[in-house]
C-alpha cells in the first residue's frame, strides 16, 4: 500500500520530532502500511534528520520492554479482553498471564491507562456490584414502573401503571447464605472432633482376672455355707472342688 506525500510528512515530522533512532518504533506506534526498510528507504532518500534537543530521551514504558523474550506492545483490543477476564473472575497475575505481560507491566497499565484501569473495574467490582443489586431486588421484590395501552373512543389511551415483582426465596436464601453464612448455612459442622479415649489392654485384663478370682471366691464360700446347712449333695460338693 502506497503512502500520499502528506501522510509522509507526518511520518517525516514525528521521526524528526522523537530523540530515539532506527524506524520499527514509528511503524508499530503509527500503525504505517509499510515496513521499517521502507521508512529507512525514504529517510535516506529525503534526508530526514533529528531536531538537536538538549532533553533526556524517555525511557521506555514497561510495555514496551522485552518480556520472556519477545517485544510486548500495548494493543488497542486489550481493554476488552481485560474487561471479559476481570468477569470471569481472573486475578491480576492471571490476567498477566493470558495477555503475555509480566504482573508488573499490568500494574503500570492499572496505573497509567485509564482504559485499562477502567475496564477491569467495570468487569471486577462494578459487575460484581450490579449483580449483588439485582439479585437484592430479586430477595426483597421490586416495584417497576410499566404502562397500560388501550383504545377508547378510538383513541389510543396509556396510563402509567406500575409492576410488582414478590419476592424470591431461593434468591433471599442465597443472599443471607453469603453475607451470614454462620446463621444460613446449610449445614451445621462440627467444630471440633469427638475424643476416642484409648483402652489400656494390660490393665483390663488385669481387672478382668481379678473379678474372676472375686468371684470364684465368693462361690466357695457360698458353697462351704450351703454345706454346713446341709442344701448340697455330696455329689455336688465333689463337683465344685
Amino acid at each position: 500500500m502506497k503512502m500520499t506525500p502528506h501522510e509522509w510528512q507526518l511520518v517525516q515530522d514525528q521521526w524528526q520530532d522523537d530523540p530515539r533512532h532506527g524506524y520499527a518504533w514509528i511503524v508499530r506506534e503509527m500503525g504505517l502500511p509499510v515496513s521499517a526498510p521502507a521508512v529507512r528507504k525514504r529517510a535516506l532518500k529525503a534526508g530526514w534528520t533529528k531536531v538537536l534537543t538538549t532533553e533526556t530521551p524517555p525511557k521506555p514504558r514497561q510495555s514496551d520492554q522485552k518480556t520472556g523474550g519477545k517485544l510486548v506492545d500495548y494493543r488497542p483490543e486489550l481493554p476488552g479482553q481485560i474487561h471479559r477476564m476481570a468477569l470471569l473472575g481472573f486475578t491480576q497475575a492471571e490476567t498477566a498471564k493470558v495477555i503475555g505481560i509480566s504482573e508488573r507491566t499490568f500494574r503500570d497499565w492499572l496505573k497509567d491507562r485509564p482504559e485499562v484501569a477502567d475496564a477491569w473495574y467495570k468487569g471486577g467490582v462494578y459487575a460484581d456490584a450490579q449483580v449483588a443489586r439485582a439479585l437484592f431486588h430479586r430477595a426483597t421484590g421490586a416495584v417497576t414502573p410499566d404502562s397500560h395501552m388501550a383504545v377508547i373512543n378510538d383513541k389510543v389511551t396509556i396510563t402509567p401503571t406500575e409492576k410488582h415483582y414478590p419476592p424470591d426465596t431461593r434468591a433471599a436464601f442465597l443472599w443471607l447464605n453469603n453475607r451470614q453464612p454462620e446463621r444460613w448455612k446449610n449445614k451445621v459442622e462440627v467444630v471440633e472432633a469427638p475424643t476416642i479415649a484409648l483402652v489400656d489392654k494390660e490393665k483390663m485384663d488385669e481387672l478382668y482376672s481379678k473379678a474372676l478370682e472375686q468371684a470364684a471366691e465368693t462361690q466357695k464360700r457360698m458353697m462351704g455355707r450351703a454345706e454346713r446347712l446341709g442344701l448340697v449333695m455330696d455329689g455336688d460338693i465333689s463337683g465344685t472342688e
